[in-house]
């Protein structure tokens, strides 16, 4: 789901979300949504206009039988 407006960060932060994007600052992985939204607002605008979206982790396919 892509983050577009603070109040679905703000929902993010308290379903204790994580967060990745396309910005460098996501390169050494996601971050959690509530310390993203106690950032300064012209950091998170930067970040929403780049692109922020909650974090899926991609299953592993499993290998037990």
């Amino acid at each position: 789901m892509k983050i577009t407006t603070l109040k679905q960060l703000y929902d993010a932060a308290n379903s204790r979300k994580a967060i990745t994007g396309k910005h460098r600052f996501f390169a050494k992985g996601p971050k959690s949504a509530a310390w993203i939204f106690n950032m300064k607002p012209f950091n998170i605008m930067n970040l929403m206009r780049e692109g922020m979206e909650i974090y899926k982790p991609k299953r592993k396919p499993n290998t037990h039988k």
